[in-house]
Formats: structure tokens, C-alpha cells, sequence
């Protein structure tokens, strides 16, 4: 059993599967989102991560539940894949993200790190990313400093976990308060410092 079956029950399943492709609440637009969703468990104990926010559109700050309670994850090893090709390439690590994941920048700042322990099962639709494209006039672009889009990687799996919010009350659900252990966030600009060390160096430890 699972910390959010009830997102994959009726009606709910449908809405769901629909958000993951990247459609709005309407059902009349589309923008990101993931390919040829496909149903998975993510198992007690797995580490989550999530490139999440600071600060909103507004400028404000954002709280922590608010990016906690996304459903949009990926797991320890995907993230870890991606930091790999940051460094290999010489890639800023936010840079990176972006990439890989098709964030653009309308999508939030991207820069902090939040990861979690299942404590319990969630389900959750997994694929990659869809191509997000910018606006078609090439001068508007410009002006942004913008690509013409933002494609993913194929070898980057995301996972949607619907179920984390409660969006009437507007707080965390049961299923994130009961199935999530939170870790410490970081900034994720602190990823690279903490992968090269981040501390200076001891005097070798003698015999």
C-alpha cells in the first residue's frame, strides 16, 4: 500500500496522468511535463531530490512545504547522473539542471536543493521530460538571452507524485507529512563546493 493510492483511483487518475503530460487544469494548454508516462512505486527508504525555488515569481520567499509539496522528483542517482555531467563538461551545476531537466527560467529560479526519504511507498508516473520551447520570435529571445528550446535528456527519468499537496486547505497532505522524511536543504550552487571538498585540508593522519 501506498502513501497516495487514492491519486490513482477514479476520476483522480485520469486529472493526474493529464498534469504529468504537461497539460493545465483547463485541459487546454500544454507546456513540460513528461513523455509516455508509466506508472511506478518509489519504495520505503529511496532518496528523492528536487531543484526547487528561493523565492517566487514576486520575488517573495518561498517556503520550504510549498517546493516539499511538489510533485515533480527525481530520484538520488538521476540527480547524481546530472551533477556527473556538470562536472565532466565544466558546466555550472545550475546551468546543467536546466538542461537537463527542460527547466526554463519561467519555471522558477532553480536554485536550491531539497531531498527526502520515502518513509513509506508513493506512486508515481515516471518518464522524461518533454521539450519546452521559448517564444518563436527569435529577436524576443535574444532580448532574453534564451534558447529556441529547452529539450531535456533522454537518459534523465522525472517523476510525478501527485498527492503531496492538500490544495483546498492549502498545506501539506497526509501523504507528504507521513511518507516523506525531510533532509537539510542546501543552495544547490553549494552541491559543487561540497563535491570538491568544501573544507580545507588536514594534516596527513600519521600511524
Amino acid at each position: 500500500m501506498s502513501a497516495n493510492d487514492s491519486e490513482f483511483i477514479g476520476t483522480a487518475r485520469g486529472r493526474n496522468l493529464d498534469f504529468a503530460k504537461g497539460w493545465n487544469a483547463a485541459g487546454n494548454a500544454k507546456r513540460g511535463g513528461i513523455s509516455s508516462p508509466q506508472e511506478v512505486k518509489i519504495p520505503k527508504g529511496r532518496v528523492l531530490i528536487r531543484i526547487g525555488h528561493s523565492r517566487d515569481e514576486s520575488g517573495a520567499k518561498m517556503p520550504d512545504w510549498v517546493n516539499l509539496t511538489s510533485p515533480w522528483w527525481m530520484t538520488d542517482a538521476t540527480f547524481l547522473e546530472i551533477a556527473g555531467r556538470s562536472e565532466d563538461a565544466g558546466t555550472p551545476i545550475a546551468q546543467m539542471v536546466r538542461m537537463k531537466l527542460a527547466l526554463t527560467p519561467d519555471f522558477g529560479v532553480c536554485d536550491t536543493l531539497f531531498w527526502v526519504v520515502t518513509k513509506q511507498p508513493l506512486r508515481a508516473w515516471h518518464g522524461r521530460g518533454n521539450p519546452v520551447l521559448e517564444d518563436p520570435d527569435p529577436k524576443v529571445r535574444a532580448a532574453k538571452g534564451r534558447p529556441l528550446g529547452w529539450w531535456g535528456g533522454y537518459e534523465v527519468g522525472q517523476n510525478f507524485i501527485p498527492g503531496l499537496r492538500d490544495w483546498a486547505a492549502n498545506r501539506p497532505s497526509a501523504a507528504a507529512i507521513d511518507g516523506l522524511a525531510v533532509l537539510p536543504k542546501m543552495p544547490l550552487s553549494a552541491w559543487a563546493t561540497i563535491r570538491n571538498g568544501g573544507f580545507a585540508p588536514i594534516p596527513f593522519p600519521f600511524p
